[in-house]
C-alpha cells in the first residue's frame, strides 16, 4: 500500500474514532463519559466566559457608582437602576451564554438502571432532573444577570425553578439570596424576608455563603431606612464579606448604622480605619470627614480637627472643599460651637461648585441649628434652599420637603412683623435723627452706585481690548474663527459687560438676581461701619434694606416716601402687623407645637392691639399656651381678662361654670334628636309634622 493510502486510511480511522466518541458523550446520551464530557466543555466553552461576562459587568457598576456618603450606603451599588445600566450589555452576554449552555449540554435523560438491589445513593441519583453539574450554574447566573438588569420578575421565577429543581445543591441556597434581593429592588419585602427565612431550615447551608446570607438581610432593612435593625447582620457579613470591595463597604456601611444609631463610640475606630486606606481614596476622604461627626473624646476631636484643618490646605481637594467645610462645621457642632458652625456652613455653600446635594445638606445642617433655638425665618429660608439642592435620593429629602412646606406661611409672616416693625421704628424717630439715617442711607447707596458703574467701564474697556486683540489673531490666520461660545474671547467679555452693566457686581451668593441688591450695600464690605450716631446706631442693616427695598429710585424723597409717616400709613402697618403676630401665634400653636413661640408671639399680640378683631381668639389660644406651658399662674389671669371682656363668649362661660360644656353637649343631643324625627317625617311625606319638628323649639 503507497504512503498516500496508508495517510488516508489513518485519516479516516481518526475521523471514525472521533465521531464514535462524540457520539457516545452527546447529550442525548447519559453515561459517566457523556456527564464528564459535557460538563467539561459546558463549563470552558459557554459558562467561563458568561461568569466572566457578569463579574465585568459587576466591576464596572462598581467602579462607576458614585457613593452619596450623606446617606447610608445601598448593600449593593446595581440596586441603584441608572447606575446598573452600564452593566446591560455584559448582562446580556451573561444571559445569552447561560441559555446557550442549557441549550447545547442540559442532560435530561435518564442513565441505564443498574442490575441489582439499588442503594439510597442510587436512588437519589436516578431521582435527578438534571445530570450535568453546570447547568444549575447556569441558571442561577441567568437570575442574577437578571437582577442586576433589573428583570425581577424573570429572575423570581428562575430562582423559584432552582429551588424547587436543585433541592439541597449550593446554587438553591445562593438563588435565596438573590431572590430576596430581587424582591427588595421591587419594594416587596416581606417577600424578601420569606425568601431568607426558608434559606437554611435544615441546617445545611453552605458556610462560605453565611456572610452573603447576612448582608442580604441587612440589605432588607436598609431598603426600608430601619437602621437599628440592620447594624446585627451587617456585623454578621462584616466578619466573612467575600472580597475585599465588599469588606471596606460593609465596613463603612456599619459606621453609619452605628453613627445614626447614636453609637458614636462604635463608629469612630471603623471611620478612623477606613480614613487610612489607600485603596479607595473617595471613601477614605469621606471617611475623614465623617469622623469629625461621631468625634467624642478630646484625643478623636482633636485629630479630626487636625486632619480636616489639614485638608483645607490641599490643592487636591479644592473640589471638595464643601465637603471639608461641612465636616468641620459638624465637628464645631459637636463642640457646641454652633455659631461657628454657621460660618462653617457657610463657607461650605460658598465653595460648593460641583455637588449640589452637599450644598443642599449644609442648607439643612444651618436649619437643624436654626429650629433649635428656634429661629424659623432663617429656618425657612435655608430649608427652602435645602429642599432645592438636597438629591432625591436623600434620605431627608421628603422631610425637608414637608417642613418647608409647613414654615413658609408661618415665614411669611415674621417677614412681615419684621418689615413692617423695622419701617414703624425708623419712621418714629425724632426728625432729626431720622433725616441723619436716610442720609448715611443715601451715602452707602451712592458708593455702591459708584463702585457698579465703575465695575461697568473696566469691563468695557476689558472688552475693547479684547475685541482688538481678537481682531489682531484673526487677521493672521486663515479665516476659520472659533464656534465654541468658551472659546470666544470676544463673546465671554460682551456677556460679562453686559452681566454687570445690568446687573453690578454681584457676590457668588443664592439669590443674586433679587432687585434689592442694586439698590442697597447692605451686602457690601462696608456694612459693618458704625454711623457714629447713637440715636441711629441701633437701627440694623435689615432695617436699612427693608426701607431701601421699598424705595424705587434712591432719593431721600423716595425713601422717606417709604415709610408710614402720616397717620393712616401708621394704621395700615399697624394693621398688617396685627394680622401677622396673631396668625404666627397660631401657626406655631396648631401647627408646630411650638408652645414657647406661640405664646411670645401672642403675647406681643394681646399687649399691642386691644381693640383688634382677633383679640377674642388670641387670648383663648394664649391661655392654653400658657397651660401648656405649665404657667397656671399666667393663664388664670389671661382667663379672668377673657370673662372681664367677652362675658357672653361661650368660653368664658365654660371658664365661669365647670358644666358648662356638659349642659352644651346636652342641647347638641336634643338639636340631632329633632333633626332626626323631622327627617323620619319627610321621608314619609309627613311634611307637616317635619315642618313642626324642624321649627319647634
Amino acid at each position: 500500500m503507497g504512503k498516500n493510502n496508508i495517510a488516508t486510511a489513518l485519516f479516516g480511522c481518526a475521523v471514525a474514532l472521533l465521531l464514535s466518541i462524540a457520539t457516545g458523550c452527546s447529550n442525548k446520551t447519559n453515561t459517566w463519559y457523556s456527564r464528564h464530557y459535557q460538563q467539561l466543555v459546558s463549563y470552558f466553552n459557554i459558562y467561563h466566559n458568561g461568569k466572566t461576562a457578569f463579574d465585568d459587568g459587576i466591576e464596572k457598576v462598581r467602579k462607576g457608582y458614585k457613593n452619596d456618603y450623606s446617606s447610608v450606603l445601598p448593600v449593593y451599588e446595581f440596586s441603584d437602576k441608572s447606575a446598573a445600566n452600564v452593566a446591560n450589555s455584559d448582562m446580556e452576554t451573561a444571559l445569552k451564554k447561560g441559555h446557550k449552555l442549557i441549550q447545547l449540554h442540559s442532560i435530561t435523560v435518564k442513565p441505564k438502571r443498574k442490575e441489582g438491589v439499588l442503594t439510597d445513593k442510587d436512588r437519589r441519583f436516578m431521582a435527578k432532573e438534571e445530570y450535568n453539574p453546570v447547568v444549575d450554574d447556569a441558571y442561577l447566573l441567568i437570575g442574577k444577570a437578571n437582577v442586576v438588569k433589573h428583570s425581577e420578575n424573570e429572575a423570581i421565577e428562575v430562582f423559584d425553578f432552582i429551588s424547587r429543581t436543585f433541592t439541597g445543591d449550593r446554587t438553591s441556597y445562593e438563588a435565596k439570596i438573590w431572590k430576596s434581593i430581587a424582591y427588595c429592588q421591587i419594594k416587596q419585602y416581606g417577600s424578601a424576608a420569606a425568601a431568607l427565612e426558608e434559606y437554611d431550615v435544615e441546617g445545611l447551608a453552605p458556610a462560605d455563603l453565611y456572610g452573603q446570607y447576612m448582608a442580604a438581610y441587612a440589605n432588607i432593612f436598609i431598603s426600608q431606612q430601619k437602621y437599628p435593625e440592620a447594624i446585627h447582620y451587617m456585623e454578621e457579613a462584616l466578619k466573612d464579606a467575600p472580597d475585599r470591595h465588599s469588606k471596606r463597604r460593609y465596613k463603612y456601611i456599619l459606621a453609619q448604622l452605628y453613627s445614626r444609631n447614636g453609637e458614636k463610640e462604635k463608629a469612630a475606630p471603623l471611620f478612623l480605619d477606613l480614613s487610612k486606606t489607600i485603596a479607595d481614596y473617595d471613601m477614605a476622604f469621606a471617611a475623614k470627614l465623617d469622623l469629625a461627626t461621631v468625634a467624642t473624646t478630646p484625643e478623636e476631636l482633636a485629630l479630626s480637627e487636625k486632619k480636616l484643618r489639614k485638608m483645607t490646605t490641599d490643592e487636591k481637594n479644592a473640589d471638595h472643599l464643601d465637603q471639608v467645610f461641612y465636616a468641620i462645621g459638624k465637628l464645631d457642632e459637636n463642640k457646641g460651637r454652633e455659631d461657628l458652625a454657621l460660618t462653617d456652613y457657610d463657607k461650605a455653600i460658598l465653595n460648593s461648585t460641583v455637588d449640589d446635594n452637599q450644598k443642599g445638606l449644609a442648607f439643612l445642617a444651618q436649619a437643624d441649628i436654626f429650629l433649635r433655638r428656634p429661629e424659623y425665618l432663617p429656618a425657612s429660608t435655608a430649608l427652602d434652599s435645602a429642599s432645592t439642592y438636597l438629591s432625591d435620593r436623600n434620605a431627608r429629602k421628603q422631610e425637608v420637603d414637608d417642613k418647608a412646606a409647613t414654615l413658609q406661611p408661618l415665614a411669611s409672616q415674621l417677614r412681615v412683623i419684621d418689615e413692617q416693625d423695622s419701617l414703624l421704628r425708623i419712621a418714629n424717630l425724632p426728625a432729626r435723627d431720622r433725616d441723619k439715617f436716610i442720609k448715611d442711607l443715601l451715602e452707602k447707596i451712592q458708593k455702591e452706585e459708584k463702585a457698579r458703574e465703575e465695575a461697568r467701564l473696566a469691563a468695557a474697556e476689558d472688552e475693547a481690548i479684547s475685541q482688538s486683540d481678537y481682531y489682531q489673531i484673526n487677521r493672521n490666520t486663515t479665516g476659520e474663527k472659533a464656534q465654541w461660545y468658551f472659546y470666544n474671547t470676544n463673546s465671554i467679555n460682551t456677556g460679562k459687560g453686559q452681566f454687570l452693566s445690568k446687573w453690578g457686581k454681584r457676590l457668588n451668593e443664592d439669590n443674586w438676581r433679587r432687585s434689592d441688591k442694586s439698590s442697597s450695600v447692605f451686602s457690601s464690605d462696608d456694612d459693618n461701619e458704625d454711623s457714629a450716631q447713637a440715636d441711629t446706631s441701633s437701627l440694623d442693616h435689615k432695617e436699612q434694606k427693608d426701607i431701601a427695598t421699598t424705595s424705587g429710585k434712591a432719593t431721600k424723597e423716595s425713601l422717606l416716601a417709604a415709610l408710614p409717616l402720616s397717620t393712616e400709613a401708621k394704621k395700615k402697618c399697624n394693621d398688617k402687623l396685627d394680622e401677622a403676630y396673631f396668625k404666627s401665634g397660631l401657626i406655631l400653636y396648631d401647627g408646630l407645637a411650638d408652645y414657647p413661640s406661640a405664646l411670645k408671639q401672642l403675647n406681643e399680640h394681646t399687649k399691642r392691639y386691644k381693640e383688634s378683631n382677633n383679640r377674642y381668639n388670641a387670648l383663648v389660644f394664649k391661655y392654653f399656651a400658657e397651660r401648656k406651658t405649665n404657667d397656671f399662674q399666667a393663664a388664670q389671669h389671661t382667663a379672668e381678662i377673657i370673662k372681664h371682656e367677652f362675658p357672653e363668649s361661650s368660653f368664658a362661660k365654660y371658664l365661669s361654670s365647670s358644666d358648662y360644656f356638659s349642659s352644651l353637649a346636652a342641647d347638641r343631643a336634643e338639636k340631632e334628636l329633632r333633626y332626626e324625627n323631622a327627617y323620619r317625617n319627610y321621608l314619609a311625606y309627613d311634611f307637616p309634622l317635619a315642618i313642626s319638628a324642624a321649627t319647634s323649639h
